[in-house]
């Protein structure tokens, strides 16, 4: 069964008087453990489906199911929820909070989750191992690298144990050597435990590594490549 189903997918924008077409009517199926990217150059509409697929932004005509439930007609309440219980976010800018330590943005949503005490703290000890930044947890992002800030989104994203974890561009703002562990480190985790991963990007590095490529142009999927 699909974790993810798309059918039909439309998203416009209004800009003035102007009307841009995101998406084109989409439609793809994503299993659970897929490891899947959403590739295309800028404006192919990749970001805009990640969004959709997360509940950020509101689908134009079409339908998302997320674990066979249409997500469509739901409040924004309902939404919060799914996003908080089921899916982990990764984002170009990180999005980690300033003021917080590495340990406590971690923490954060699992506090949203009403995750006890003891559980709390063996999840974000488990997490900052699994991305190898325990000594990190006492930092604010500030002080903190590019590449470790976007291991503490990583293990932000883990932490709740999500069944679906959207990356959009996570390696933008990486250069090549983090970029590349990072995403072997998801690689892992995704054989390990089964976590599905749905990647945004135009990173060749990171098409390579992916297991099923859908190439995104115009709003509409031009293609697919599947990989081992």
């Amino acid at each position: 069964m699909a974790v993810v189903e798309v059918r039909d997918l439309k998203k416009t924008y209004k800009l003035g008087k102007i009307t841009v077409e995101a998406l084109r009517g989409v439609t793809v199926d994503i299993k659970q453990g897929d490891f899947v990217t959403f590739a295309g150059p800028s404006g192919s509409g990749k970001t805009t489906l990640l969004n959709l697929i997360g509940g950020l932004d509101d689908i134009t005509e079409g339908e998302i199911l997320l674990d066979g439930r249409k997500i469509n007609d739901l409040g924004q309440g309902r939404l919060s929820e799914i996003r908080l219980q089921k899916i982990g976010f990764i984002f170009q800018q990180y999005n980690l909070i300033p003021v917080l330590t590495a340990y406590e943005n971690i923490e954060y949503p699992l506090l949203l989750q009403g995750v006890g005490d003891a559980e709390r703290r063996s999840r974000i000890e488990a997490a900052l191992k699994e991305v190898n930044i325990g000594e990190l947890s006492s930092r604010r992002p500030n002080d903190m690298s590019g590449g470790q800030q976007q291991r503490v989104a990583i293990a932000r994203a883990l932490a709740i144990r999500p069944k679906i974890v959207l990356a959009d561009e996570p390696t933008a703002n990486l250069d090549s050597k983090n970029s590349e562990s990072l995403i072997d480190l998801m690689r892992e985790i995704n054989g390990r435990d089964g976590v599905t991963f749905i990647f945004s990007t135009h990173d060749q590095m990171v098409m390579g590594k992916s297991k099923r490529l859908l190439y995104l142009k115009d709003g509409r999927i031009e293609k697919e490549e599947k990989r081992p």
